[in-house]
């Protein structure tokens, strides 16, 4: 894993990778608890809801699946589910390519499969809450995907309590790229690059002092 001799990073780094990642979806410095309330304002649950009814995949043209009691969800339907869940730039465009980076790398089939409805995803943090995954193959595709939807550090940083010294230094670390990395990967819990592995230590240095 390579741990041994990565750095912990200290409370003012968190903060500030916390910052970059938009805020907390989950602790980027290794908390396990996801039961608490994130500052994007999206809850943790601890489970998934049940879907009793048995799914039954129509999916000829890609676009459609029977939730059975909540009838058929289109596409559409999980991409407002996705953008209203993850909603962090608080601007319809931008928030909709956000439901669409998550239903893109998740895949039509797998949300099939999984009978999850697309109410299921309110309050939900982790994908595997819900019984979704985004493989580690599929994770540079979402990278470039989200990073297209905006500008996470600016917009993350601005609402940060970073002073404008480490806001300056982190901008200078952290690029779009790796802010969308942060997110996805606290989604998802798939490993981190290399590079984000550096860019969390480096911003200790920001926190420094």
């Amino acid at each position: 894993m390579g741990s041994s001799t990565f750095r912990r990073p200290s409370a003012r780094a968190c903060a500030l990778v916390s910052a970059v990642a938009i805020a907390t979806l989950l602790s980027a410095c290794g908390s396990d608890s996801d039961s608490s309330a994130d500052s994007t304002g999206v809850a943790t649950s601890d489970t998934a809801s049940d879907t009793t009814d048995a799914v039954t995949d129509d999916t000829t043209d890609g676009s459609t699946v029977d939730t059975g009691s909540t009838g058929p969800a289109t596409r559409d339907d999980y991409v407002e589910a996705f953008a209203t869940n993850y909603a962090i730039f608080n601007d319809a465009e931008q928030d909709h390519c956000i439901g669409e980076t998550f239903v893109t790398a998740i895949g039509e089939d797998q949300l099939a499969a999984s009978g999850v409805a697309p109410s299921d995803v309110t309050g939900v943090v982790l994908l595997e809450d819900l019984g979704l995954s985004i493989d580690q193959e599929t994770l540079p595709a979402a990278i470039e995907d989200l990073a297209a939807c905006g500008d996470l550090v600016t917009l993350s940083l601005a609402s940060s309590t970073a002073t404008p010294e480490e806001t300056a230094c982190a901008t200078d670390i952290v690029s779009n790229e790796l802010a969308s990395e942060q997110l996805l990967i606290q989604v998802t819990g798939l490993e981190p690059s290399a590079e984000l592995l550096a860019a969390r230590e480096a911003l200790n240095g920001c926190a420094a002092s």
